[in-house]
C-alpha cells in the first residue's frame, strides 16, 4: 500500500517492447489515476563480437561521457568495429579548442576510453568532438566545479 508516486524500473532485451500500466486495488479501496504519460523509451544495443577481452564492437558509437556533470575529471568511451584513424577534440561554448585528446592518431578496433583531466578549465558547458574516419559525433559535458 502506498500513497504518491510510485517509480518503477525494469530490465530486458528485446527488439521491440510494449508494456501496459494497470492500477489495481484490494478490497473496496479507490484508485485514481489523475494523468497518464506517454513516454519513450530507447534501447540502444551494442552487440559486441569477440574471444575472451578482445570484444570488437559490431558498429561505431560514442557513449556520454560519465561522469557528467564532472569534476575534476570524466572518461569518454567509444567502440570502433575496424581501424580507423581518430580525432578527438574539446571545445568550449564559444566553439574555441581548449584540449585535443587524441589528434588524428590510427587507432585499432575495440573499445576505448580516454580520460579527460578538467582540473585547469573553468566551471561550464563543454563541447566534445570525435570524429573517425568519415563519422562525427558532438556530445555535451558539464565541468562543475
Amino acid at each position: 500500500s502506498f500513497t504518491g508516486t510510485k517509480a518503477l524500473s525494469w530490465m530486458g532485451s528485446a527488439d521491440t517492447l510494449t508494456t501496459r500500466w494497470t492500477v489495481k486495488t484490494k478490497g473496496k479501496e479507490a484508485a485514481l489515476v489523475t494523468s497518464v504519460d506517454t513516454f519513450n523509451v530507447t534501447f540502444i544495443r551494442k552487440i559486441a563480437v569477440g574471444i575472451k577481452d578482445n570484444i570488437i564492437p559490431t558498429e561505431f558509437y560514442v557513449n556520454q561521457n560519465y561522469p557528467n556533470p564532472f569534476n575534476p575529471s570524466t572518461t569518454i568511451s567509444f567502440g570502433l568495429p575496424k581501424e580507423s584513424f581518430v580525432d578527438l577534440r574539446i571545445y568550449n561554448v564559444l566553439g574555441q579548442e581548449v584540449a585535443v585528446l587524441i589528434g588524428n592518431q590510427l587507432r585499432q578496433a575495440g573499445n576505448i576510453q580516454v580520460k579527460f583531466d578538467a582540473s585547469v578549465f573553468a566551471s561550464g558547458t563543454y563541447i566534445y568532438r570525435l570524429k573517425a574516419d568519415n563519422q562525427v559525433v558532438v556530445k555535451k559535458m558539464i565541468l562543475m566545479k
